[in-house]
């Protein structure tokens, strides 16, 4: 598995799982892929009770899906700018200036 990753790390056009991460839906998961595991279960939940779903494929891909889409209005109206008000509130510390200690000199 090590070496899959790193393979598609050096040479990501060349990887068959390279070429699959480049999708934009993918890298779209990714960026999203906290708030899909924050709210998964509740997005599941809220399918389960409004569609009068058992367990299933069917939950499964509505689910998904639900999860997905709440996660990116999660992420864009939500998790983004709290990011960004981080960055720009966090203090940043003074550059330290090296001072040179005087010299001593003996008058012996």
């Amino acid at each position: 598995m090590t070496w899959l990753v790193i393979a598609c790390v050096l040479r990501p056009s060349r990887q068959p799982l390279g070429q699959f991460l480049m999708y934009p839906l993918v890298k779209y998961v990714g960026i999203v892929s906290y708030g899909i595991y924050m709210l998964h279960v509740l997005c599941i939940n809220l399918v389960r009770h409004l569609l009068h779903l058992g367990a299933g494929p069917v939950l499964f891909v509505v689910g998904l899906a639900v999860s997905v889409a709440v996660a990116g209005i999660s992420y864009h109206f939500f998790e983004s700018p709290l990011l960004s008000l981080k960055d720009k509130l966090a203090r940043r510390p003074e550059p330290y200036e090296l001072k040179r200690a005087p010299e001593v000199t003996s008058n012996v």
